[in-house]
């Protein structure tokens, strides 16, 4: 009787090693769940078979939104499907990286960036640089703080003041309905890419979203893009 009491007190003792791994995927992915904007281009792959060198282009994820939810489930577009937790072999140590498919069925592994918080996508075979996703949130949020700040500052000022007042909130409401262009078709201007600045040219314009292209790249690698990724160009 001793020793089946001891094997039980030793049983109920071991650690419950399936909750902490539970415990550890679910902090891991907390900082990728919510909504995302994603651009992913196409690109032209070459691969040598039978000492013959083939062309293939793999179609992108023109401006998807990504929504990653708690059970690591997700839908990119049309595509639903469950991330997967990898440990790629161009991974770098520290990191937390997933695996995600598209709707052509293209994979790719990511990260999330912290400083900047966005989602770094890598292609899944090579490694290679693939896009950037940004928080879809992140627009509308900065157009909400804009106009809280300054109904902050005027309410300050005198009853004389009211009636501009009203009416300069009622044009950000607009603004925000109908959207001033800040950028001309054709101008010059920097676009921001995972966290560096590059020069590139203003082609359409379609609501709040610009259609741009980088200097020295062709049209394969055109995005849409939100005003918060892109700035006047500098007379540096």
């Amino acid at each position: 009787m001793k020793t089946i009491i001891s094997c039980l007190c030793i049983f109920f003792l071991l650690p419950d090693y399936n909750a902490s791994e539970k415990t550890k995927q679910i902090n891991s992915l907390t900082p990728f769940i919510g909504n995302w904007e994603v651009w992913i281009p196409g690109a032209v792959t070459y691969t040598l078979k039978d000492a013959d060198l083939y062309r293939e282009y793999k179609p992108g994820a023109p401006m998807n939104k990504l929504t990653i939810k708690s059970d690591a489930s997700y839908m990119w577009g049309d595509k639903k499907g469950v991330l997967k937790r990898v440990n790629p072999w161009y991974g770098e140590e520290g990191r937390v990286y997933f695996r995600i498919s598209d709707k052509n069925n293209n994979f790719y592994d990511f990260w999330h960036k912290k400083e900047s918080n966005q989602l770094i996508f890598l292609f899944g075979e090579v490694g290679g640089h693939a896009a950037t996703g940004t928080r879809w949130e992140a627009n509308e949020n900065a157009v909400v703080t804009s106009i809280n700040e300054d109904n902050k500052s005027n309410s300050n000022k005198n009853a004389s003041a009211l009636g501009n007042l009203k009416e300069s909130a009622n044009n950000k409401v607009d603004k925000k309905v109908t959207p001033i262009l800040k950028y001309n078709i054709g101008e010059k201007i920097e676009i921001e890419w995972s966290g560096s600045w590059y020069k590139g040219i203003i082609l359409e314009n379609q609501g709040e979203k610009y259609k741009i292209r980088y200097d020295g790249w062709g049209e394969l690698y055109d995005e849409w893009i939100h005003p918060n990724r892109i700035r006047k160009l500098s007379s540096k």
